[in-house]
């Protein structure tokens, strides 16, 4: 399984990493700190995405912009939502994500997003 992070925050983005590793074992996890670098390897369509965490408003390319181009190439990749507020929540579920999180990240709150997409995923 192959799980993509992508959060601007730099210290976030490794928090984010050391929680998603601890409960998907055995993946392999590609982080990005720059939505652009992120969304050029999307596009390449080398790598299959089976779940992403991403954040909503980043420079250059958004969070839904980022779900709306992994939902294309695979209808099925999982996509949860991370974001400093609320307000973008209503709009985030149009994208069909699995989970939409409020920062900071938390062991708890990945491991709800964790338990959104175990249907389809073996999660440890």
């Amino acid at each position: 399984m192959r799980i993509l992070l992508i959060d601007n925050d730099i210290s976030g983005l490794k928090l984010l990493k050391k929680y998603v590793a601890y409960f998907y074992k055995d993946c392999e996890i590609i982080g990005f700190s720059d939505s652009k670098n992120a969304y050029d390897f999307i596009e390449s369509g080398e790598y299959p995405i089976d779940i992403c965490y991403t954040t909503v408003m980043m420079p250059c390319v958004t969070g839904f912009q980022i779900a709306n181009r992994l939902k294309k190439i695979n209808k099925n990749t999982d996509v949860v939502f991370l974001s400093v507020s609320p307000e973008y929540a209503l709009d985030a579920w149009k994208y069909s994500v699995a989970d939409y999180l409020l920062k900071p990240v938390t062991y708890e709150k990945i491991e709800h997003a964790v338990a959104s997409c175990v249907p389809r995923f073996v999660a440890v």
